[in-house]
């Protein structure tokens, strides 16, 4: 495996189904806005998206369920403001999707890489996963309309 080679994963649009009232979120979106490693299998890559999906959406679990409760059946249905005809609920929602799958890729891909230069990958990759971590939490923060502090703002 290359690493970090600067070449892309070509993937055609493939939606991923989500639970009912969050998005299908398109696979090639993911790969091609947050550069997927080249070398990584484009099934580990949907995997990881997937699992992320489940995790933003149980932190979000509360939120679901006030907005059905107030007879809206989908984000896409949420009234809120749009940036580029697209509402900011599901710009931050895709960022925090997003984001952690970029992270859990960090973390596993190290270990798939058995090669010397993985070691060393294996170590700044703690602190990159770390990062993208943090832009969860913050994209999550933002979609509930909460303020984001992080350690290094305190």
């Amino acid at each position: 495996m290359s690493g970090w080679s600067g070449k892309q994963n070509t993937v055609e649009s493939k939606l991923i189904i989500n639970q009912p009232f969050w998005p299908a979120l398109d696979l090639a979106e993911f790969i091609n806005q947050y550069r997927t490693p080249s070398d990584l299998p484009v099934e580990t890559v949907e995997a990881g998206l997937m699992l992320s999906m489940a995790s933003v959406n149980s932190r979000l679990n509360s939120y679901r369920q006030q907005q059905q409760a107030a007879g809206i059946d989908a984000l896409d249905n949420v009234p809120t403001e749009q940036i580029n005809n697209q509402s900011i609920q599901l710009i931050l929602y895709k960022r925090a999707v997003f984001c952690q799958a970029k992270a859990s890729i960090l973390r596993d891909w190290p270990s798939i890489d058995r090669r010397s230069e993985a070691e060393n990958q294996a170590r700044s990759s703690e602190e990159t996963e770390d990062r993208y971590l943090e832009f969860t939490d913050e994209a999550i923060a933002r979609f509930l309309g909460r303020g984001f502090i992080n350690a290094e703002s305190l």
